[in-house]
């Protein structure tokens, strides 16, 4: 097209020539415009056509991932659901295990309270250590929760119920019979007891048994130290006194010629021993067993009789009754009368001032040394069978037949009432340091009570310090139980 316009510029051209070949130049430039169009279509498509396979590349790409994604999480859950279910199998096996330890400790604060309530004390205060301990074993495990708290609380209710409210710390068993009688040596080391089953044995303070001694044919009824605590004298159902060495020697045997000796006294200087008898006769011995004296004037058996500390009189209380005071030689000095059955124990205080009486009509009298009424003490519910001052003088230990100790001050006010024997009591003494009681019962036992009240104390440790003789030395605790109170606080 471009040689044809050259040539027309050479040439004389109608217009009608000049028209055709500018239509025809326009035509020309038209189709080359439509095949650069063309050409930029086909890149077009070629770009577009390389982007689509592109993005269905990417796409794949991408399910695979998805894919791939989704396998990973099915297996993550999965292992999830296994991971939570162990876990959770392990947290349920734990709480199981936590149920059951404080289900246990929970049975041991109950079996406490029961022990408690059925006048078990020593056995109810070990029960509540164990509690305790266990308790502590667990919170070392694990942090302290709702229920850890609530047991410690139940538990130190049960510990402050049986330390405050119970004396007893130790019991000593070992007669194979009815226990009856019991004396504490002057120097609060010692304790010796009488028994049915014939024998006097001889403890040490804290339970171990020291001796038995044998000799007696019949029951024992009573027994006493010397006022210098090297010597014991014994009296029993055979009619006779036997001395002792703290060995077990005998040292003498004393032929009293009566049946049924009740009462055993020495006096202040030990140089006489005094007996009494069902037949109602006092009878006063020398260390040797020679007879001094007879004193007669109770018309029933005299149950008890005792020195006054100065050594200048006797006094003695009988089935008639009455109280009656004499002097050495046989005079009767006095007679007391007020109580309404049998007098069964009698009492002295330290200096000498202050007498109490005890009955089967179930109280305690109070008395000056002149014989004037003080007190009448109401409170036991059956025979008071036994007395004891304080080494003070300030309090007065009264024993009964229905099972209990009181404690009193001197103008009659009620202090404390100690259960703990299981049948009825029979003897009862003060230890010379002031700090126990000891008591002996028709339950083959001897119990230990102490007689300071204490109020701010560490329960745990005083709990401990109350039964780590008795579980030492008793044969009826079991042996895991013996350390119980040796382990660290």
């Amino acid at each position: 097209m471009q040689d044809t316009q050259s040539w027309a510029q050479e040439k004389s051209l109608s217009n009608l020539d000049y028209q055709f070949l500018a239509a025809s130049a326009e035509l020309d430039r038209r189709e080359a415009q439509l095949i650069l169009e063309a050409e930029r279509t086909k890149e077009v498509e070629a770009r577009l056509a390389e982007q689509q396979q592109r993005l269905a590349q990417e796409k794949e790409a991408a399910e695979r991932q998805k894919l791939s994604l989704f396998v990973v999480s099915i297996a993550l859950l999965i292992a999830s659901i296994f991971g939570a279910t162990s876990y959770g199998q392990y947290r349920k096996a734990q709480a199981s295990e936590q149920e059951a330890r404080i289900s246990e400790i929970k049975a041991l604060v109950s079996s406490a309270k029961g022990l408690f309530a059925s006048h078990q004390r020593l056995d109810a205060l070990v029960e509540a250590i164990q509690a305790q301990r266990r308790l502590q074993q667990l919170q070392k495990l694990q942090r302290s929760g709702r229920a850890e708290i609530k047991v410690q609380e139940q538990i130190t209710n049960a510990l402050q119920q049986v330390v405050y409210e119970n004396d007893e710390y130790n019991r000593l068993s070992g007669h194979q019979a009815a226990a009856i009688m019991v004396d504490i040596s002057p120097d609060s080391q010692l304790i010796v007891s009488a028994s049915v089953d014939k024998t006097v044995r001889l403890w040490r303070r804290d339970g171990r048994a020291v001796g038995i001694f044998q000799g007696h044919q019949a029951m024992v009824r009573n027994v006493k130290f010397s006022p210098d605590g090297q010597s014991i004298a014994s009296a029993g159902d055979d009619g006779t006194v036997r001395l002792w060495q703290l060995d077990g020697t005998l040292v003498k045997t004393i032929e009293t010629k009566t049946v049924g000796l009740w009462g055993l006294a020495w006096s202040p200087d030990g140089q006489i021993i005094a007996s009494s008898s069902m037949d109602g006769a006092i009878k006063l011995w020398r260390r040797d067993g020679s007879l001094i004296r007879t004193l007669l004037g109770h018309r029933a058996g005299v149950s008890a009789i005792v020195f006054s500390p100065d050594g200048q009189n006797l006094i003695s209380g009988s089935g008639d009754r009455t109280v009656k005071i004499w002097q050495l030689d046989g005079t009767l000095v006095q007679t007391l009368e007020g109580h309404d059955s049998v007098v069964s124990s009698l009492a002295v205080s330290p200096d000498g001032q202050i007498m109490a009486t005890g009955s089967g009509d179930q109280t305690v009298k109070i008395w000056q040394r002149d014989g004037k009424l003080l007190q009448t003490l109401r409170g036991h519910r059956a025979v008071v069978s036994a007395l004891a001052f304080s080494p003070d003088g300030q309090r007065l230990a009264s024993s009964s037949r229905d099972q209990t100790v009181k404690t009193w001050r001197i103008d009659g006010t009620e202090l404390t009432t100690f259960r703990g024997h299981s049948a009825s009591i029979r003897g009862l003494v003060y230890s010379g340091d002031g700090n126990f009681v000891a008591t002996i019962s028709e339950d083959n036992t001897l119990i230990l009570w102490n007689v300071q009240r204490v109020l701010d104390l560490d329960l745990l440790g005083y709990g401990c310090d109350r039964v780590r003789d008795y579980l030492r030395t008793n044969a009826e605790v079991l042996p895991e139980d013996k350390s119980l109170c040796d382990r660290p606080q």
